[in-house]
């Protein structure tokens, strides 16, 4: 029974995500706002939904091969033939887990080698050389072997060693972890990026005065070497306490004047104001906290294992069903209420921009930003709603005009 509602569940989840890729795909022909309508010439607009046809496509494809993966993996009972002279619960999950992670990465280097190098780089995006994703593939696999076997590992010492009440020790543990990694983050980067310290002249002059101006402080504003990879642009915010950091990309500097990127610097300040990150950091506890139930679950009732033909628990199945049949659905609702949340903040971020007098060279940045990222500009709404952590540019750019009229 419990194989069954497994495969129900996570034929369910591929069902809608197959569903909102289509309709995304469909929604490409959607007049485009009039606020936007000059972000790309025609030619460009043309090249945009061709761009936008290839990675849905893409996208798609290799959704399909993760689920005949995942469903091959699961119905057959592979794991538990794998391991069944194996009664070490540490050495059978570290097994299992290997397995898993070798197969997903060697059937999805193909569709990632399509997408970074063959379809970013038809369209000019991709900077990565062969050996750059090759090396960019292991870089990712080792760590995935690394958080994901050494997570499994403390759970189930925590789980044999005190029971029901791993749910607390556990959660705290994980929690703790993940503050460690965003306080280290700016040193973690470092293993894909080279950051250096924005020169000195105008714009980090423009920028030093507004974190003077409320007293904020940073442990420096960077520039990270994002253009090695590919021509999009971005900014963020990260790290803690005495390891604030604001980061620009390179490709950002390049195609922003001063004060867009003030206007955009006022916005990354906003959530540093707004204590963003902490937020975010409180809302990840909650959502760990569930997590941790629902992996307890899956430990608490050996039958379900014994669907999937093993005689004892096997903690590698457990966290193989919760990355593909219990996480996805939860995530989903979760998603609704904190890509919401995330939105609002987006908003209030925006406002700062305002605040300083930005208000229209955010627009013009913002603008300029969709177009070096090939934005999608009229998203289907419910794909917005589920997972969009910002608004869509139509709804900044009159959340924007809004704030300056008052």
């Amino acid at each position: 029974m419990f194989k069954i509602i497994a495969a129900v569940l996570i034929t369910l989840y591929f069902a809608f995500q197959l569903f909102l890729s289509i309709l995304k795909y469909k929604n490409r022909n959607a007049p485009i706002p009039e606020e936007v309508a000059d972000v790309y010439e025609k030619d460009t607009y043309l090249k945009w939904k061709q761009y936008s046809a290839e990675k849905i496509r893409i996208d798609i494809i290799s959704s399909c091969v993760e689920y005949v993966l995942v469903m091959v993996l699961l119905l057959t009972n592979l794991f538990a033939i794998l391991t069944r002279s194996i009664d070490n619960p540490y050495v059978s999950a570290i097994v299992i887990l290997s397995i898993y992670l070798l197969a997903t990465a060697i059937t999805g280097i193909p569709t990632s080698y399509i997408d970074t190098i063959k379809i970013e780089g038809k369209y000019g995006f991709n900077k990565s050389s062969i050996k750059t994703f090759v090396v960019d593939q292991i870089k990712y696999l080792v760590l995935s072997f690394a958080l994901t076997i050494g997570l499994t590992c403390a759970f189930i010492a925590i789980h044999q060693g005190i029971g029901d009440y791993t749910l607390l020790l556990f959660t705290a543990l994980v929690f703790a972890f993940m503050l460690f990694i965003n306080f280290l983050y700016p040193f973690l980067s470092k293993f894909f990026n080279k950051f250096t310290p924005l020169e000195e002249g105008e714009l980090r002059a423009s920028l030093t005065a507004m974190l003077e101006k409320y007293g904020y402080h940073v442990r420096d504003i960077k520039v990270m070497d994002a253009s090695r990879r590919t021509t999009k642009s971005n900014a963020y915010f990260t790290g803690f306490g005495k390891s604030k950091t604001i980061v620009l990309y390179d490709n950002l500097i390049k195609v922003l004047s001063t004060r867009q990127i003030t206007a955009v610097f006022a916005h990354e300040m906003g959530h540093g104001l707004h204590k963003d990150v902490f937020v975010n950091t409180l809302r990840s506890f909650f959502s760990i906290a569930l997590f941790v139930v629902l992996g307890w679950l899956l430990v608490k009732f050996p039958q379900i294992h014994a669907d999937f033909g093993f005689e004892n628990i096997s903690y590698g199945l457990a966290v193989i069903l919760l990355i593909h049949a219990v996480l996805p659905i939860v995530s989903t609702f979760i998603g609704l209420l904190s890509s919401f949340l995330s939105r609002k903040a987006e908003y209030r971020a925006d406002e700062q921009a305002v605040i300083e007098g930005y208000g229209e060279e955010l627009i013009e940045a913002l603008k300029i930003l969709a177009r070096e990222n090939f934005a999608d500009l009229n998203p289907p709404t419910l794909v917005v709603k589920l997972s969009y952590s910002h608004p869509t540019l139509v709804q900044r750019i009159r959340h924007i005009k809004e704030k300056e009229a008052n």
